[in-house]
């Protein structure tokens, strides 16, 4: 048996839920390897799958596909939800239809099986402390009782995120740890105000405010939400600092549509825009 993860290199839910409503029917799905290339067939079979993790910015479209879902399957969800200026996140439904279907997805499910993800935190002019705190604040509030953990980290510099950003004309603040740690003490107890309880995501100097450890891919979260879930996994860390077990990713990077500055999963919007107006919603693989 396998935890799937959907997926942490686009956002399926949002933007590809038939091809994956498809590949479920098909009991199967296979996907490549981004580095090597190599293809791999994996079995959605209820009977292989041990859990899905689901990831995404907007479970709107999705939502339907959960409900059949709850019967055969084991499950939780990362719900990005923030509130960026256009600048930051050009295609994103208003917040308070986001927080809408975050609700929703609490109901359908359960507040410990749908993690608010306020991530990835960039600081600029625009979205400096006081910005954060005060959205978070307003987010907070509006998800007291539906959900019960946060996971959040401040923006990773790869590559192509710098150059998404430099492309669209982003200036982060200097990197200060002091702010960062004061911001991340503030959210902490602005979580408790409302009983979310705040983790952090491959920030481990994030630790000395006070923050627990996130594990984003994590057994301990299905154990809360399935009494007779009992299967163990391998720690299995994506990069430095992460503290996920062992999963596996079907998803495909260069993909997701979003649009977002800070994006670390496309090198570009073209090829983005290419890849999901090509993509076959039969194919095995995204």
């Amino acid at each position: 048996m396998n935890i799937i993860s959907v997926s942490r290199r686009t956002d399926i839910p949002a933007f590809y839920s038939l091809w994956f409503e498809n590949r479920l029917k098909a009991g199967f799905t296979e996907y490549l390897n981004p580095f090597s290339q190599k293809k791999f067939k994996v079995s959605l079979l209820p009977i292989d799958v041990s859990a899905f993790v689901f990831w995404s910015k907007n479970f709107k479209s999705f939502l339907p596909l959960l409900k059949k879902m709850k019967s055969n399957y084991r499950f939780y969800c990362h719900f990005t939800l923030n509130d960026y200026p256009t600048a930051l996140e050009k295609a994103m439904p208003p917040l308070a239809e986001r927080i809408n279907t975050f609700k929703t997805l609490a109901e359908i499910s359960s507040p410990s099986q749908v993690i608010w993800r306020y991530d990835p935190i960039v600081l600029t002019a625009k979205t400096n402390k006081d910005h954060h705190l005060e959205k978070f604040r307003t987010i907070a509030k509006a998800l007291e009782g539906y959900t019960l953990s946060c996971y959040i980290s401040f923006v990773h510099l790869y590559k192509k995120t710098l150059n998404n950003l430099e492309n669209d004309g982003i200036k982060l603040l200097e990197d200060d740890l002091n702010l960062k740690l004061a911001l991340t003490k503030s959210l902490i107890e602005a979580g408790k105000q409302y009983k979310i309880n705040l983790y952090a995501c491959c920030n481990d100097y994030l630790l000395l405010s006070g923050i627990n450890k996130g594990h984003c891919i994590d057994t301990e979260i299905l154990k809360l939400s399935y009494s007779d879930f009992t299967y163990s996994a391998k720690p299995a860390p994506t990069r430095k600092e992460c503290g996920c077990v062992k999963s596996i990713d079907i998803g495909k990077y260069n993909s997701c549509i979003h649009d977002c500055s800070y994006c670390y999963a496309n090198l570009n919007k073209n090829l983005a825009t290419k890849t999901y107006q090509e993509h076959k919603t039969n194919n095995t693989l995204l």
